[in-house]
């Protein structure tokens, strides 16, 4: 039996609510026959936004434990996240990133192996391999918003998927991959091809539609590549005020509904009620699918922690 693989997807600012395999308008086929595969599960996010959310899915605690709530926060040294989990036990560690927030300044790269924010490194067209770059550009106006210099009109997730797709391939195993793409994310821009939905009324709704639709089939190219004893978790960070009261976007934390998130998980999937949250996403992770392999861990896990965020200078040992 080859080596276990498991990824954990976050498609940023993604609502439940608005995917058909919760009952909404936005047709998600891809989500729905992971859900058939596995089981999809009525989720709540630690936060509305992606700081503080994704230092819980790392962590395993909430923001009022892990203490990473403001824009000025960051990770603490000597907290272990779930990357580090497996990677103490012998497994490679993948981290893919399309968010500023999910970055090296906040500490949020510690553990993983290979790290790539596109925020934060070079060029994600120079990251790809030649072959994936020339399909997309083959491809361009099904995956971009046309000619034009605006970045907002073109969605990273095509060539995100390539690059997960690649580092999937070239690691080792067993292998354990985050991934947080753009997602839903404002602007909401998805390639012409896909401006199924129309709204003169509300135009803004109808193009996060669009664009929850796009990403979707994205998603499905990267799961069709995954080998068959994969398990994949696919959740958002938060949702997305489309409209409602006046409300666009996840600022206003007041908005309960904004913490309600997709969460669908095939392959193994755990014993858990139907309402979870992402601390028990990642508990099942640390509890039941990290195989125990002896005590494998391959660095000083808190000197790297200190290093990355600047508390050692390179002429001083922790």
């Amino acid at each position: 039996m080859s080596d276990p693989v498991v990824v954990w997807w976050t498609i940023d600012s993604l609502r439940q609510d608005i995917c058909s395999v919760y009952g909404g308008e936005a047709r998600t086929p891809v989500l729905s026959k992971l859900a058939e595969q596995g089981k999809s599960y009525d989720a709540r996010s630690m936060a509305t936004w992606t700081l503080p959310s994704v230092t819980s899915i790392l962590t395993g605690q909430p923001p009022e434990e892990h203490g990473v709530k403001t824009q000025d926060d960051r990770l603490q040294p000597g907290t272990p996240t779930l990357p580090q989990y497996f990677r103490d036990q012998g497994w490679n560690t993948l981290g893919i990133v399309a968010n500023p927030w999910f970055s090296r300044r906040k500490g949020l790269d510690i553990g993983f192996d290979r790290f790539y924010n596109i925020t934060e490194d070079g060029s994600l067209m120079k990251e790809v391999s030649k072959t994936s770059l020339l399909k997309h550009l083959l491809n361009f106006c099904t995956r971009s918003g046309g000619l034009t210099l605006d970045v907002d009109k073109h969605p990273s997730e095509p060539l995100m998927v390539d690059l997960a797709r690649e580092w999937l391939k070239e690691a080792s195993r067993p292998t354990f991959m985050m991934v947080h793409t753009q997602g839903a994310h404002s602007p909401y821009s998805s390639p012409n091809s896909w401006n199924l939905h129309q709204d003169e009324t509300e135009p803004l709704r109808a193009d996060y539609l669009n664009l929850v639709e796009f990403i979707d089939a994205q998603l499905g190219r990267f799961i069709d590549t995954l080998p068959s004893n994969a398990t994949i978790i696919v959740t958002s960070d938060h949702g997305e005020a489309i409209g409602e009261s006046g409300e666009w976007g996840h600022k206003n934390e007041e908005l309960d509904f904004l913490r309600d998130v997709p969460a669908v998980i095939a392959g193994s999937t755990p014993e858990l009620p139907n309402n979870i949250d992402h601390i028990d996403i990642h508990d099942w992770l640390r509890e039941d699918i990290i195989p125990t392999r002896g005590n494998q861990v391959r660095s000083n896990d808190l000197e790297e922690q200190l290093e990355a965020l600047g508390y050692v200078d390179g002429k001083h040992s922790v």
